[in-house]
């Protein structure tokens, strides 16, 4: 941060307390002589650009870098069915909470699991 912000105290301008630098405050991101690695921000622009069309079984941005579109859409539509699940588990409990009834803890059951396969079909199969 430059001086002329500092204030007397330690402080930045914002008020906030500035700690000395450590031995292990290295941006290896700087130094050229630095191995770079796969998705570093030194890959070609044409790598990196979200626009550029990608090869089947190409890494996406999103996510681990090392899976598949096919995967990620799987991955995606699976937390979708986990979310609905617990939304339908959710309303069972209201239900009850509610005291319109008991529910037997087998309906409970089938219907969560029926819940949580038709969104994670319906997600992957009308996905991205």
């Amino acid at each position: 941060m430059p001086d002329e912000h500092r204030e007397s105290n330690g402080r930045d301008g914002a008020g906030r307390q500035e700690r000395p630098p450590r031995a292990d405050d290295t941006d290896d991101r700087t130094d050229p002589t630095a191995p770079t690695e796969p998705g570093d921000s030194t890959e070609s622009a044409a790598a990196t650009d979200p626009t550029e069309p990608r090869a089947p079984g190409e890494a996406s941005d999103a996510g681990d870098p090392t899976a598949s579109p096919g995967r990620t859409a799987a991955k995606a539509a699976l937390l979708w069915g986990v979310i609905a699940a617990l939304a339908f588990l959710v309303l069972a409990q209201g239900y009850q909470l509610l005291e319109f009834g008991t529910l037997p803890l087998t309906v409970v059951v089938v219907g969560t699991v029926a819940v949580f396969a038709v969104t994670t079909l319906l997600t992957y199969v009308a996905g991205p």
